[in-house]
């Protein structure tokens, strides 16, 4: 019995070490609440592509970031709750597509936050703009692209008027 118990303590931790370390900062809200962001980096859609589903699925759940149950190739999670939607203002939703390693993050333009964080990973982003297209909607979609060892980076941005939705796809480059 006590082997188990071993066993399954040195799993639980391993699997905890295991999570990665993201760009994170809390909005206090109401009486001394705090709601966790995962801040929109390059770092961070990086390492969040690097995960494994399950790994990405811990990581969210140790943000408190809640899943979003709709059918499809996304597991979608989100940073807002009943108790702190309406409070908190800087709800936004982190994607991982388990066919193709995408990561995509939404967030509505006044749930931005911190306030200046897609101005900052625009101003990361800029020295690999490549090309701006109007989507179908009619809103321009920004083209960033860079390599990394052997993986190519494509950032997708499009800003409408009430959304910022940002698309990073990881190709790997064959040798």
């Amino acid at each position: 019995m006590k082997k188990i118990i071993t066993v399954i303590l040195i799993t639980i931790a391993t699997a905890h070490m295991e999570t990665k370390a993201l760009d994170v900062t809390y909005k206090p809200y109401g009486s001394g609440h705090s709601m966790a962001v995962i801040v929109p980096t390059i770092n961070n859609f990086i390492e969040l592509s690097a995960m494994s589903e399950s790994e990405f699925e811990r990581t969210m759940q140790l943000y408190k970031y809640f899943e979003n149950d709709n059918e499809g190739k996304y597991r979608s999670f989100w940073n807002g709750s009943l108790d702190n939607f309406a409070y908190a203002n800087c709800v936004n939703t982190f994607s991982y597509n388990v066919m193709r390693d995408e990561i995509r993050f939404y967030v509505s333009r006044d749930m931005v936050y911190p306030q200046n964080a897609i101005t900052e990973l625009y101003r990361e982003l800029r020295p690999y703009y490549k090309d701006s297209k109007i989507n179908s909607q009619g809103y321009t979609v920004d083209l960033f692209a860079f390599k990394i060892d052997d993986a190519g980076y494509y950032f997708y941005i499009t800003e409408s008027d009430s959304l910022f939705d940002i698309l990073m796809l990881k190709k790997y480059i064959n040798e």
